[in-house]
């Protein structure tokens, strides 16, 4: 385990308990690297050439990002913010779109911990609840290993202009927990969810997919497409059923939803 830029009492009791749930959990993930303040985690784990296995985990971002080149909002020390670098020969086929959806069931699956109620993922990244964004997943490939992002609402009690009605953190929805609570669930989480099956990752996905049988506009490299939501697979994309009734499948790398 590496720390850096670590002067505060807090991060201090951080990093054993995230190095613990790493090495208990056992899975890809092994490293934890603490950083006080950066960027963007992605940024910082390409700048220190982070290995596979390493997880970088910022008490504060100031710049981070989502898909599409898409602001997240920096909150301060409210949310959470990591980074788990991941080797892309562990990931088998469609890097992006696997992974995507592995870290999402994870993130869910954290939240689902502390809230007690069934939490939704919108393909391919955004973790739901009643249809407010609680945390989002980024991935990015650098060379031989995958950079999984994730950012989650914790502790915010209200967000600004457009996101008061899109966010949400876990202290809106009655889930008041430290945010070193929070990212040790998380850590053992992806360590869980990264290495199931294809079978596994479909089923843990259905359980939660908000998306699957509505009418909805999605836009593919400039390309607007409309139709109903007929399926997700995590290798392939999602599979819908066109206006004129044509199946087409759109790839996670390349695809988001429209803003309504």
């Amino acid at each position: 385990m590496r720390q850096a830029n670590d002067d505060a009492h807090e991060l201090h009791t951080w990093a054993p308990a995230l190095q613990r749930s790493l090495d208990e959990s056992a899975g890809p993930l092994k490293r934890v690297v603490l950083l006080r303040t950066t960027d963007s985690t992605q940024d910082a784990a390409r700048r220190m050439n982070a290995a596979a296995g390493d997880v970088v985990i910022a008490a504060r971002q100031t710049s981070g990002r989502g898909r599409m080149g898409r602001l997240w909002a920096d909150t301060g020390e409210s949310g959470i913010a990591v980074t788990m670098v991941i080797a892309r020969q562990q990931l088998q086929q469609d890097v992006t779109g696997r992974l995507a959806i592995a870290i999402a069931i994870a993130a869910a699956r954290t939240a689902e911990q502390f809230l007690d109620r069934p939490v939704g993922i919108k393909w391919p990244n955004d973790v739901l609840v009643d249809g407010r964004k609680l945390a989002g997943v980024l991935i990015e490939q650098v060379e031989s290993v995958a950079l999984a992002g994730v950012g989650m609402n914790i502790a915010q009690t209200a967000f600004e202009g457009e996101l008061a009605d899109r966010a949400v953190s876990l202290a809106q929805l009655g889930a008041e927990v430290p945010r070193k609570e929070v990212l040790c669930t998380l850590l053992r989480a992806a360590n869980t969810a990264i290495p199931l099956t294809d079978e596994q990752l479909c089923e843990a996905f259905a359980a939660r997919d908000v998306l699957r049988g509505t009418e909805t506009a999605f836009l593919v490299q400039g390309q607007r497409v409309a139709g109903t939501v007929l399926c997700v697979d995590p290798l392939r994309g999602m599979l819908v059923r066109t206006h004129d009734e044509i199946e087409q499948w759109l790839p996670a790398a390349v695809t988001s939803v429209c803003t309504p």
